[in-house]
């Protein structure tokens, strides 16, 4: 896969400076002309940018995150202005999480100090897909359960910044908006019985691959991000069982999380 050009630090999650922020998601093509058009457009309209990031592809397609600080006009009337810039497929607005907005098609993995970027979920789907196809099962899980944990070890870190308290409710809330960015699959429920945690996660890509390629090796990404984000959260370490898998012929995958303390 080739590498993207992308801003020297790509946020996925900016810090609101004024409740009347917001946030727009623009997936353009046309490349850097279409992005400096987009911003014309919107300064040209006395919109003040306090935030803007995007992501290259290799088509020259792109998706851009704009914060506009105290917007006075509606997001309806921003939509229709951006709209009429030649090259923006569409427009739309950006979710909140607490007092940050983010842009969910931005999907980061550290690989040594290095920043990737894989842009919606037919890119990383066919990363996956790749993977097994090139290398034996086991070391392809072994590769995705250790990203999974640094990604989880890093989903701590920025939850610290999102939440005064961090607890398993936050962390599981931020957990389905990991999974909507990365694709990686929807938390859709959860329940606590003593210490330990039980959660189903419903269409995991990796899962649904797996089934495809007739391997039955398990979601080894989610449980490495799992592991990762409540041994931060728990300050132990934890046990992540699958006792259900999409790629073992269940309509969803099962987890539990148990701390060893």
């Amino acid at each position: 896969m080739k590498s993207k050009m992308y801003p020297l630090e790509v946020h996925n999650f900016v810090e609101m400076e004024d409740p009347n922020d917001l946030g727009i998601i623009v997936k353009v093509e046309g490349g850097l002309e279409t992005v400096f058009n987009v911003v014309e457009a919107l300064r040209k309209n006395n919109l003040k940018i306090t935030h803007i990031d995007w992501s290259m592809e290799e088509l020259d397609e792109a998706i851009i995150f704009i914060i506009l600080s105290r917007a006075r006009d509606s997001f309806g009337d921003i939509m229709d202005l951006i709209s009429r810039v030649e090259g923006v497929e569409w427009v739309e607005e950006a979710p909140a999480f607490g007092r940050f907005l983010y842009c969910p098609y931005f999907y980061p993995m550290l690989i040594g100090e290095e920043r990737a970027l894989f842009f919606e979920e037919s890119l990383l789907a066919r990363f996956i897909k790749n993977l097994y196809k090139m290398f034996v099962p086991d070391m392809v899980s072994s590769f995705l359960l250790h990203v999974g944990k640094a990604y989880g070890y890093g989903a701590y870190d920025h939850l610290r910044e999102y939440v005064e308290n961090i607890n398993v409710d936050n962390a599981l809330k931020y957990l389905k908006i990991l999974g909507l960015m990365s694709g990686g699959g929807l938390v859709s429920k959860y329940t606590k019985e003593d210490d330990s945690i039980h959660i189903t996660v419903e269409g995991s890509m990796e899962c649904i691959i797996l089934k495809e390629l007739g391997l039955e090796e398990g979601s080894s990404f989610i449980k490495g991000l799992l592991e990762g984000l409540f041994e931060r959260l728990y300050a132990s370490k934890v046990v992540v069982k699958e006792d259900k898998c999409i790629a073992k012929g269940d309509d969803c995958c099962l987890f539990s999380i148990i701390p060893l303390k």
